[in-house]
């Protein structure tokens, strides 16, 4: 099956009406839910004029599914994957987690923003901007912490800009959504079954990089041997963890190493770990810093070097 093949199909389960809105500019999450109502999130949250049946989103899932060589059905009822062509992020789900078959689409940034166009949206004061800039420039160790769809993808996108041309940056994540355009980078996409983000980030100390990148922490071992990576020999990485808090986010941090050890890893998390930028959406729907946690001060104050 082509790429053309495979979005010819998926956009005819999908249905005239729900392409067209996801044709549409303007819109970051685009929801079907149980009740086949669709809603659109532009900064706020709307329903649009359009249903989806429930044969439309399984036929839209099953070729997703064999073009990805994933699987959706009763024992895998969730999938995420890309969609060939449009290059818009969905997640399927399907009986039994659900009464009836689910989607969500995401649309990743058009383009990265420079740190100066974030300054001008309002995203990060100035001062927050100089001191995330300076801490990528000289290699500190950076968490986006934030909710899904906060932006945290998007600022580390911005933040990696300042990588210098003359270092590697290795990166790993599960969909494509960082962008970076350093000249001699790595880049590997993990998913459940063949590849796993456990084995990449194994794999990528013996791939020669400068700084190691994760898109997202979502697994124990994985935080874990990260966390490692970073405080021997690899400074500089960035990740992003979903989290309500800044604090919050150091907290997920040792939840996640917690699912493999047999003790808090609280300590080496506060020893490695430089910066955590914390990102929500304001009430007007705008993706801002809203706390910016610089953990060198304490270790400082503790009189760690």
């Amino acid at each position: 099956m082509t790429a053309r093949q495979a979005c010819d199909d998926i956009r005819q389960g999908l249905g005239g009406d729900l392409c067209f809105q996801l044709d549409r500019l303007g819109w970051t999450d685009v929801m079907v839910n149980e009740d086949g109502k669709v809603w659109v999130d532009t900064g706020a949250m709307r329903e649009v004029p359009c249903r989806v049946s429930d044969e439309g989103l399984v036929s839209a899932a099953w070729t997703l599914a064999s073009y990805t060589n994933k699987q959706i059905n009763e024992d895998h009822p969730s999938m995420c994957a890309v969609i060939p062509l449009m290059g818009l992020r969905v997640i399927f789900q399907v009986p039994p987690v659900v009464a009836h078959p689910t989607a969500v689409f995401r649309r990743p940034s058009a383009k990265v923003f420079s740190m100066e166009e974030m300054v001008g949206f309002g995203t990060v004061t100035p001062s927050q901007a100089e001191v995330l800039g300076q801490a990528v420039r000289t290699k500190q160790n950076v968490v986006m912490a934030g909710g899904t769809g906060s932006g945290k993808t998007t600022m580390l996108n911005t933040l990696l800009q300042f990588i210098g041309p003359e270092e590697r940056p290795y990166i790993i994540e599960d969909i494509a959504e960082i962008v970076c355009t350093s000249p001699n980078k790595g880049h590997v996409l993990v998913n459940d079954r063949s590849y796993t983000y456990e084995a990449a980030v194994r794999d990528s100390l013996r791939c020669r990089p400068d700084r190691i990148i994760i898109g997202e922490c979502l697994e124990g071992q994985q935080t874990l041997q990260m966390l490692k990576s970073w405080n021997t020999g690899h400074p500089g990485g960035l990740c992003t963890i979903h989290a309500t808090g800044a604090r919050n986010a150091l907290r997920r941090l040792d939840e996640l190493c917690m699912e493999v050890t047999a003790t808090s890893q609280e300590r080496i998390i506060h020893d490695t770990v430089d910066i955590v930028a914390y990102m929500e959406r304001d009430r007007t729907g705008r993706r801002v810093v809203k706390e910016l946690l610089d953990l060198r001060k304490e270790r400082e104050k503790e009189g760690i070097q």
